[in-house]
């Protein structure tokens, strides 16, 4: 079983094939925002670089947020045409599931949300196995450090952006793992928790910026009503 990996919902996107648990080809996108641009061509470099063809994948995972609005709607819009064009299913996958710490013990996946936020994910890695013992959930930065108290290590894809914030704990800088959102797209797929319609719900997790500025908007104009 192939399956076409994608995430974009963060600076550091991914592509790549995996089949049975190993990667066949594997491309991260150029750092920063502009998956629009790089997405197709890295696609088609992972392909021909396994060898395979669009016929070969037995479904295409992407995951769905949270993370830069653009970015995963970027991933998304393109596992969903490509899903459509080979008539095989979607497999959504939680962004901050995607990191993966090298040693056992607590762990902690952390994105950056803007406006005074964090999205964070916590689980414990023993050997092979990861259980997630926190779901995902959007942390004000005030209280960062003291939720990652008892983590070992904090993962994340911006290491710059967030260093300040989670106090003494070690902060590690990765890509996604593309083994292992494949790893966890496929446990997915054979509980049939998949979309054959090309519908995914995307985990927005908060509102843009956009949308509480039109909220605030429409809450002075109704004052101005009164």
């Amino acid at each position: 079983m192939k399956t076409l990996v994608i995430d974009t919902s963060t600076t550091r996107s991914v592509v790549g094939i995996v089949e049975n648990g190993q990667i066949l080809s594997q491309s991260e996108l150029p750092a920063g925002y502009s998956q629009s641009k790089n997405i197709l061509v890295h696609i088609q470099s992972v392909f021909r670089d396994a060898g395979v063809e669009g016929s070969d994948i037995s479904f295409v995972t992407t995951t769905i947020g949270p993370g830069s609005y653009t970015g995963m709607r970027v991933g998304v819009a393109a596992a969903k045409c490509l899903a459509f064009a080979w008539k095989i299913p979607l497999v959504g996958i939680c962004s901050l599931m995607g990191f993966v710490p090298i040693s056992d013990g607590n762990f902690a996946c952390i994105i950056d949300a803007r406006m005074g936020g964090a999205y964070i994910v916590k689980g414990c890695k023993k050997g092979s196995v990861i259980t997630y013992i926190l779901p995902p959930e959007v942390c004000s930065i005030a209280k960062l450090a003291g939720v990652l108290e008892d983590v070992d290590v904090v993962l994340t894809p911006q290491k710059e952006r967030m260093e300040e914030y989670v106090g003494k704990v070690e902060l590690m800088e990765m890509a996604p793992s593309v083994l292992h959102i494949a790893q966890q797209a496929e446990r997915k797929f054979f509980d049939g928790k998949m979309s054959t319609d090309g519908a995914l719900t995307l985990m927005y997790m908060r509102k843009t910026q956009a949308e509480i500025d039109r909220e605030v908007a429409c809450e002075v104009a109704c004052e101005k009503q009164t």
